[in-house]
């Protein structure tokens, strides 16, 4: 029973210490998927979400149109969610 309640302790512990990706990990992680969908990967801004749990990956900041939109997880560097603005 004891060695149950450390392995259990132990995975706990190691879930708490996860570190989030970095703002340059989210960036290569979004410039992948915007070349998997053969879109434009510049003028880019990265921001934390208000929360403090997701990347928000914005292209073509300066301009209407032709964005991509891509919200990243930031503990497993999964895309939440993304989308296209018509070019």
């Amino acid at each position: 029973m004891q060695k149950i309640v450390l392995f259990l302790l132990a995975i706990i512990l190691s879930l708490s210490i996860m570190q989030d990706i970095s703002s340059k990990k989210a960036l290569e992680i979004a410039e992948k998927e915007c070349k998997d969908s053969d879109w434009d990967f510049s003028n880019v801004s990265i921001t934390e979400t208000e929360d403090k749990s997701k990347w928000f990956v914005l292209t073509n900041k300066s301009f209407r149109g032709g964005n991509a939109l891509i919200y990243i997880d930031k503990q497993t560097g999964k895309i939440i969610s993304k989308q296209y603005n018509s070019k």
